[in-house]
């Protein structure tokens, strides 16, 4: 840019500043873009992070619970199949009486390893439904960070002095001289 205030030949300042120049306004509406666009870029993201954040954890936690309620389900349908078999299976009403009475046949003996459990074992059991990862990355931790209402309003504040800044360092010289 050049310079506001041209130099006289003796070197002391002459009185009117210099006309600005083509370059002096592509360098005043670039600077003003980068500046300005990077606090509206940071006013968005103090505005609509957090609430991502919590939509994301939500739809997280109801895939969380989907999971555990596919789980009991499978656990209810195991259990039924149970309920039908034991009637006609004598074998498997035999392990149920043992495994959840602990009652053996006066003629065994249980042998077990020292800190093996012997009591009763579950006899329905199922494979897991999978669990979804937790929310993870660069905009699910800054958007945790601007929650926290101190840091949203550090960062709203610091947004609203970058726009300042940007509308008052590159206002055109014209503008500035006429007052408005």
């Amino acid at each position: 840019m050049t310079a506001l205030f041209t130099a006289h030949p003796r070197g002391k300042r002459a009185s009117a500043p210099a006309e600005p120049t083509a370059v002096d306004a592509v360098a005043r509406s670039v600077g003003f873009v980068v500046l300005a666009g990077a606090s509206l870029a940071t006013l968005a993201a103090v505005v609509l992070l957090p609430a991502w954040v919590r939509l994301t954890e939500a739809e997280c936690e109801r895939e969380l619970l989907a999971a555990r309620m596919a789980d009991e389900q499978a656990i209810i349908a195991a259990n039924e199949r149970l309920l039908e078999a034991l009637p006609e299976d004598v074998v498997l009403t035999r392990r149920l009486v043992m495994s959840d009475l602990n009652a053996l046949p006066y003629h065994q003996q249980v042998f077990a390893r020292p800190g093996e459990r012997t009591g009763p074992q579950p006899m329905v059991t199922i494979d897991p439904a999978p669990r979804p990862d937790p929310p993870e990355g660069w905009a699910m931790s800054a958007g945790r960070k601007l929650i926290r209402p101190s840091f949203r309003r550090g960062v709203f504040l610091l947004s609203v002095a970058g726009l300042t800044a940007a509308m008052i360092m590159f206002t055109p010289v014209k503008l500035r001289r006429s007052g408005g």
